[in-house]
C-alpha cells in the first residue's frame, strides 16, 4: 500500500513525498524543525534505507547504499539549522548515535568504547546541536549501557546524566526513559524515572558546561 507524508496546521494536508511513483516503498516517523524542514527515514525499492530531509528539494543525509557499515536507523530528529540526529545500527557491533546534514555526518559515540552502547530508542538535539540520548541493553545480561547520556562536543565525549542506582529525591533509580524532544536549548532535559521506594514521575536535569556554542557544524 503506497506510503506518504503530509504536512498540515489544521487546514487542508500538503503531501510533501510519496512511495510511488518515487523509489521509496513506504516511510517511519517523521519530525520537523520550525522552518518547515522535515526528516524521515525512507526505506527504497532496491531494499536500501536511509535518512533523508526534505524542503522544496529532497536531500539524502545518510544511507545503507553510501553507509553499508549500517543496516537500520531509528526515529530521527531535525533542529532549526536543519540538522538531524538518530540512532545508527551497524551491521556488526553496538550501535552509534550520528548528527548530520548535507555535508555529512558526525559520530556522536565511539563503538569501540567500553562499556558499550548495544541499543538505544532515539537521541533529542536541540539548536546548538547538544545530543541527549537514552542508552539500554539490548537483551538482559548482555553488558550493554543504561542510562541517560549528554554529548555538547560534537565527538565522543559523553557526560553521565543519571542511570539505575543512582541516587534521586531520596531513593534509588530502577529506570529512566528520554523522549526524541526532551532537550531544550538551555540544555535542559526532562526525563522519567522510577524509584525503588515505587515512586514515579518527571524530572528536569540542566547541564551547565562550557561548550555552549550555536550549531554551526554537525
Amino acid at each position: 500500500m503506497p506510503s506518504s507524508i503530509f504536512t498540515g496546521s489544521g487546514g487542508p494536508l500538503t503531501t510533501l513525498a510519496m512511495s510511488t511513483p518515487t523509489d521509496f516503498s513506504t516511510f517511519s516517523n517523521v519530525a520537523i524543525n520550525d522552518p518547515g524542514t522535515i526528516v524521515f527515514q525512507g526505506f527504497r525499492t532496491d531494499g536500501s534505507v536511509g535518512l533523508f530531509t526534505l524542503q522544496g528539494n529532497q536531500a539524502d543525509i545518510v544511507d545503507t547504499n553510501t553507509h553499508p557499515e549500517f543496516f537500520s536507523f531509528g526515529d530521527p530528529v531535525i533542529n532549526n539549522a536543519g540538522t538531524i540526529a538518530d540512532v545508527a545500527f551497524l551491521n556488526a557491533g553496538p550501535i552509534e548515535i550520528i548528527s548530520g546534514n548535507t555535508r555529512g555526518i558526525t559520530l556522536r559515540t565511539d563503538p569501540k568504547a567500553a562499556p558499550v552502547l548495544t541499543n538505544s530508542e532515539h537521541p533529542s538535539i536541540n539548536n546548538r546541536g547538544a545530543v541527549a540520548f537514552y542508552a539500554m541493553p539490548t537483551n538482559p545480561g548482555d553488558g550493554g549501557v543504561t542510562g541517560i547520556f549528554l554529548e555538547v562536543s560534537r565527538g565522543h565525549s559523553l557526560i553521565p546524566v543519571i542511570k539505575p542506582g543512582d541516587n534521586l529525591f531520596g531513593s534509588t533509580v530502577v529506570g529512566v526513559d528520554l523522549g526524541r524532544f526532551a532537550l531544550n536549548d538551555g540544555f535542559q532535559m526532562v526525563f522519567s524515572y522510577n524509584l525503588s521506594d515505587g515512586r514515579s514521575g518527571l524530572a528536569i536535569a540542566s547541564f551547565d558546561g562550557e561548550n555552549k556554542e550555536d550549531d554551526r557544524h554537525n
